[in-house]
């Protein structure tokens, strides 16, 4: 059978020392496949016919290898003909295009795609017209199953973390928190967010923690410090975010490694690299079902183009690992198929039963033995293979990690050797080849050329080893600064052989120290002009005093330090002093430092050594920091009070080399607080005193309060006579209105018999009567017919208290109007100057309103009379509020006759009149009709005036603004 392995694409190294090892593995895959054909394989007499199968996939790696493979198997097996195979890693853009290029009709029988993490290349099977089948694809690629082509046919599944997070929590039930491991390639991106759907922040009271932005490194150094109550779930890691590939068995490979919290994961290959186990996607299953589906379709049976599979993994798991965290096979879900697990000699050796039944007892022994040699010689040479793999895996990975690389120069031939790490430090791609030596002007920096041109010909020539910094150019313009190290190696007669080195980026470093320098300046820079008093201290010789002492048996220090004063003054002269700032001289009121530690002693109060002795019990408990109020000196003598902070410096914790203390001064504020107290002390006194008082003033205010609700009692008792009084005189008013309007109404039919019958005598005995008689008839009638003046306006004002107001929105300037047009006989021969302001508009009854500029205008009219020119002036303005509304007072203004102010309290009664008959004729009802008519409005009414200087009678309305 002829087999045909093409990788094509680019791989990383360390994969394709994996696809060379898989190579063997398919080689020998096919002759078991085809020894198990037996009968079934073609006869020599037929053509040989074999099927030829393109296998490709995003990504190139060990699972879909694995997959590759048991397809291949399972179809040649159903098929019972060989198949030749061609792997092909496609991606994205113009290599997908070569790709369908070169599947020319007849080169190929199948396609066959796996690619769980992206939308999968269904127009290449209707490109090339060649059926292709994926045997797994997730089924958040497919959108809608009627555009797949006729030559696809999918096997979809739901890939599902949180199957394996939920075993996993399961099984480790004190977990506090769930980890979750992707990397940065766009598959491993998709299995993050699958995890990130599934499970969220929290899963089943779990919290979530995403890693998907870390280097190999930093993840081994991550995990490395995990605590106890963790979890690691590895989806998928096959590149870091600065670009590095990896293959996620050699990542899961060191998580394991270092990892002190158990791991588990989603790929059947990932157990075999030491994970505990999950719900893992199975590459040996998904093969078989591709074979299986291409058998279908070589047959000429119906295949669905879209089928769902449920159960697409199944639950395994590792036993050494089950075994390292105390996890018991009844634990496991149900049909968990457990790996590595040791078999029984027996177990492994069917057929030493049967040889031993036929050699008896001395057999038993004999074969025993050389079972357990050979199980012994096996294991032993497994152990070993194991260990130069880890050993070379952990060299690149130590390189990779210290940042080294090794290189090898053969002076003869300028032959150079880099190692991978060299590659990657140089910024060059390993897949360009070995660089010459010639290179290394254009590598090396142009300053640093000539020295390290220099030490190379030493090296080749005198065998001088060498060991520079200096800076590198990488393709990309970007400058590294480098360690590299050379020793010749030297013949039997001394000649150079050789150079052999290494190569370290210090870029990093050279950038740190720089860093820390600038740091140790700022840091100085702060500690000098910091505003608080800094000292910087050596407690080592005080710690190892006290460690001494611990190793002497004391356990009470403080029993011990006020038993021994001795012992803290001897504590505090191993104190050393490291440096003070300027801010520490200030309070001390020392010129320079030299001043004040020569008068270090004479700073220290009787409290300074209590507050001392506080110190030295916490460095005995072992505390990093303490805090006391103090008291120091001047030089001069002068006690200050401080408040005092120490605490040690980050990595000295064991040794106490670097402890900060900090002194500020509160001199001000304990006197502040010594102030206060006194002043809290004299308002203790006050309130004392004013809790007297104002008990005394307590009894006085209750002996008030007693007399109001007396007082409040009368009035009660007098509201309630004042609102029966009310009641009384709204029934008088009622019957006082009902009275005058039946008077009045009764009296008009007598004055119209008296104006009737005096008129009638006066008619026919006018002739007759003497000029007296004649007269007394003229003063009856006139009485009679004033009588009936009288009564007219009594009934008229009594219908003012009666009719029903209509309040609606009334203009003022289109009554004034109407008023002023109805006064015209009045006006006639008159010469009036009339100026009416802008009146605004009110609430109010139309007909009761026009009744009161009538009354109004009228007198204003009638009392100039005397006048040769009247003025009348009628205006509005506001005075203030009322109930419903604003209050609008208007005003009507004259020059006329005037009033006394004495009687202005008379002016608005009934039958009230100032004038005489002869002097202005009226019946003194109208003032009184306007003031009952404002008043049934809410309004009030009043007037000012003087004898011969005219009138102003006000009145007030509610205006219409903002009313409803």
């Amino acid at each position: 059978m002829k087999t045909a392995w093409i990788a094509q694409g680019w791989a990383p190294p360390k994969l394709r020392l994996k696809a060379a090892g898989l190579l063997a593995l398919l080689l020998a895959t096919s002759a078991v496949a085809q020894d198990a054909q037996g009968s079934s394989a073609p006869q020599a007499n037929e053509p040989p016919q074999n099927y030829r199968i393109l296998f490709m996939d995003s990504l190139i790696e060990p699972w879909g290898l694995a997959m590759f493979s048991a397809c291949r198997a399972e179809f040649e097996r159903l098929s019972g003909r060989p198949v030749e195979m061609l792997i092909d890693h496609l991606t994205s853009g113009g290599h997908a295009e070569e790709s369908v290029l070169r599947i020319a009709p007849g080169k190929f029988d199948y396609l066959v795609c796996r690619d769980l993490a992206a939308r999968p290349p269904v127009d290449l099977a209707a490109r090339a017209n060649l059926p292709m089948i994926i045997p797994t694809c997730d089924d958040a690629w497919i959108d809608d199953p009627g555009q797949i082509p006729p030559n696809v046919y999918v096997a979809t599944i739901h890939l599902s973390p949180a199957r394996t997070a939920k075993t996993a929590l399961e099984l480790v039930p004190q977990t506090r928190k769930l980890v979750v491991i992707s990397g940065a390639h766009d598959s491993d991106r998709f299995w993050e967010a699958r995890a990130r759907e599934e499970l969220g922040d929290r899963f089943q009271g779990v919290a979530v923690e995403y890693w998907n932005n870390c280097s190999l490194a930093e993840l081994t150094r991550r995990a490395a410090l995990l605590p106890a109550d963790h979890l690691i779930l590895f989806l998928k890691m096959t590149r870091a975010p600065d670009g590095t590939i990896y293959i996620p068995r050699d990542v899961v490979r060191e998580l394991v490694q270092s990892s002190p919290v158990p791991v588990f994961g989603t790929t059947d290959t990932f157990i075999e690299e030491g994970i505990l186990g999950g719900y893992v996607l199975s590459s040996a299953m998904t093969g078989k079902r591709g074979g299986e589906m291409l058998a279908r379709l070589a047959h000429g049976e119906t295949v669905p183009a879209l089928t769902h599979i449920e159960d697409y993994g199944e639950y395994r798991f590792n036993w050494e690992e089950m075994k390292r965290w105390g996890i018991r096979e009844s634990r496991l879900p149900a049909g968990s198929r457990i790996l590595n697990r040791p078999d029984s000699v027996w177990g492994r050796h069917p057929w030493g039963a049967g040889l031993l039944a036929a050699l008896g007892g001395t057999g038993v022994l004999v074969l025993g033995t050389a079972l357990l040699v050979q199980r012994c010689h096996r294991r032993t040479e497994l152990r070993h293979r194991k260990q130069i793999i880890a050993s070379k895996a952990l060299l690149l990975e130590a390189q990779q990690i210290a940042q080294i690389g090794n290189w090898t120069l053969d002076p003869a031939t300028e032959t150079l050797w880099w190692s991978e790490e060299v590659f990657r430090i140089f910024g060059r791609d390993p897949a360009d080849g070995q660089p010459p030596y010639s290179d290394y002007p254009t590598i090396v920096h142009p300053d640093d050329w000539p020295r390290f041109d220099a030490a190379v010909r030493a090296a080749t020539g005198a065998g001088t080893p060498y060991d520079l910094t200096l800076r590198i150019l990488r393709p990309d313009g970007s400058e590294r600064i480098v360690n590299s190290i050379c020793k010749p190696r030297k013949d039997e007669s001394g000649a150079v052989v050789d150079l052999h080195g290494m190569v370290q980026d210090v870029t990093d470093l050279k950038r740190a120290e720089a860093a820390l320098r600038q740091n140790e300046q700022r840091y100085q820079s702060l500690f000098d002009h910091s505003p608080v008093p800094l000292w910087e201290e050596d407690l080592s010789a005080v710690k190892r005093y006290i460690e001494a002492l611990k190793k002497d048996g004391v356990r009470d220090f403080r029993q011990y330090w006020a038993m021994h004063p001795e012992a803290v003054e001897t504590c505090a002269q191993r104190v050393k002093v490291i440096d003070v700032n300027s801010a520490a001289l200030a309070l001390h009121e020392a010129p320079s430092k030299q001043t004040l530690l020569a008068g270090l002693p004479s700073i220290f109060t009787e409290k300074s050594y209590e507050v001392f002795a506080e110190q030295l019990l916490a460095i005995a408990e072992g505390r990093m920091s303490h805090e006391a109020n103090s008291t120091v000196k001047t030089l001069a003598g002068q006690e200050r009070s401080i408040l005092l902070r120490w605490s040690v410096v980050p990595g000295h914790e064991n040794t106490l080399g670097r402890v900060y203390v900090s002194t500020v001064d509160v001199t001000a504020q304990k006197q502040a607080e010594e102030a206060l107290r006194l002043a809290h002390d004299q308002l203790d006194s006050r309130v004392k005193d004013r809790t007297a008082e104002l008990k005394i003033r307590t009894d006085e205010a209750e002996t008030l309060n007693r007399a109001m609700i007396n007082l409040l009692q009368d009035l009660k008792e007098t509201n309630r006579g004042l609102e029966h009084a009310q009641r009384a005189l709204r029934t008088t008013n009622g019957e006082l209105e009902a009275f005058s309007y039946s008077v009045s109404h009764d009296l008009r039919a007598p004055l119209r018999h008296i104006n009737g019958f005096v008129s009638l005598l006066l008619k026919r005995e006018r002739g007759r009567l003497d000029a007296t008689s004649a007269r007394y008839l003229d003063t009856i009638a006139h009485a009679a017919e004033r009588m009936g003046h009288l009564i007219d306006d009594l009934l008229a004002f009594s219908r003012t208290s009666r009719v029903e107001m209509h309040l609606q929105t009334v203009a003022p300037n289109d009554v004034v109007k109407a008023a002023i047009a109805e006064q015209a006989p009045a006006m006639k021969d008159r010469r009036i100057v009339w100026q009416v302001g802008d009146l605004p508009d009110v609430l109010a009854d139309r007909g009761l309103l026009l009744l009161v500029w009538q009354n109004l205008i009228g007198n204003a009219i009638k009392y100039t009379g005397p006048r040769e020119e009247a003025r009348i002036e009628i205006g509005a303005e506001q005075r203030g509020q009322m109930e419903g509304g604003e209050e609008i007072t208007f005003f009507i203004r004259d020059n006329g006759v005037g009033f006394d102010p004495q009687y202005t309290d008379k002016l608005f009664g009934v039958f009230q009149r100032l004038h005489r008959d002869d002097e202005f004729e009226g019946t003194g009802i109208g003032l009184a009709t306007v003031q009952r008519i404002v008043h049934r409005h809410g309004g009030r009414v009043w007037a000012e005036g003087k004898t011969e200087h005219g009138a102003t009678f006000y009145f007030t309305l509610r205006e219409t603004k903002g009313t409803t």
